[in-house]
């Protein structure tokens, strides 16, 4: 394991100045990048002066694994602890680093590496229903809002985040060292648990409230919502899309303070909640995203 010095937003360059320097005749020489995880010293969470730098340095890690050839990152924002920048819990970093070299390096495809990644962004109204009477057929919920559904108290703009490797999607914990045995649910998180902010035209960004949202509600039912040509946009570290596939799933959030969202965010805080997972246990990557209007 080597360490490479890079500016913020610059991981690539770093990556193309050190392979000649490690491997003279191996243009493609695998880098496996560890994205930063969660901390934050006391003294300035305290003071309620993050100056999110972490956030953008994860983003340009993220990145270069998306930007050059061979090159992989490993997402820890589960990980970390709060006013210790040096963690003892290793063996999570480590395993999944391992899985990385094997399902990315060596081809083991029956290794889980991808974490829920975002794949297409909507703006919706806020009103709008994914209750079971919105699913084509039907689908399970109890239409109290657990299920995807809105309630009278959530009116304005909404936006849904589809996500890929996204099988099982649920929500578990808040901040690292965080479960649901903490009495959390697996399918909503309030504004201050979720990890999603939203921003309207000012660029103010609000803590926002996020509930998963039936598959059949968005790509099955009546809606269609990313079935529709030119409705799909990117995230700003992902990828473009405008059909559904195997392992997507959809989240939905929504800020009572921005009637109009233009921007979208999650787990963009040096140390906050960051509760995305898949089925294997694998964390949410984090994004910072315009929202394409409709």
């Amino acid at each position: 394991m080597i360490s490479l010095p890079f500016a913020a937003g610059d991981a690539a360059s770093a990556v193309y100045a050190a392979r000649p320097k490690y491997a003279a005749h191996c243009a493609e020489l695998p880098f496996i990048i560890i994205q930063l995880p969660q901390w934050i010293d006391r003294a300035t969470a305290e003071a309620h002066a993050d100056p999110l730098d972490w956030p953008v340095i994860r983003d340009a890690q993220w990145a270069a694994s998306r930007e050059i050839p061979s090159v992989a990152t490993v997402c820890t924002i589960d990980c970390g602890e709060f006013d210790n920048i040096h963690p003892y819990d290793k063996r999570t970093v480590g395993e999944r680093t391992a899985a990385m070299a094997l399902g990315t390096m060596y081809r083991c495809r029956e290794i889980a590496v991808c974490g829920p990644e975002p794949l297409a962004i909507r703006a919706v109204d806020g009103s709008a229903d994914y209750s079971a009477d919105g699913c084509a057929g039907g689908c399970a919920g109890g239409g109290d809002g657990s299920d995807g559904s809105s309630d009278d108290s959530e009116r304005g703009g909404a936006v849904l985040v589809r996500y890929r490797h996204a099988a099982g999607l649920r929500f578990d914990g808040t901040v690292p060292g965080t479960t649901n045995a903490d009495g959390l649910d697996a399918v909503s998180r309030s504004a201050e648990q979720s990890g999603f902010e939203l921003a309207g035209a000012d660029g103010v960004f609000h803590d926002a409230a996020a509930r998963i949202v039936p598959d059949c509600a968005v790509h099955g039912g009546k809606t269609g919502l990313f079935s529709e040509p030119g409705t799909a946009g990117s995230a700003a570290s992902g990828t473009t899309g405008d059909t559904a596939g195997e392992g997507d799933s959809v989240i939905r959030v929504f800020s009572p303070d921005v009637p109009q969202p233009v921007a979208i965010r999650y787990a963009w805080k040096s140390w906050g909640p960051a509760p995305v997972r898949n089925a294997d246990g694998l964390p949410g990557i984090p994004f910072c995203a315009d929202v394409p209007q409709a």
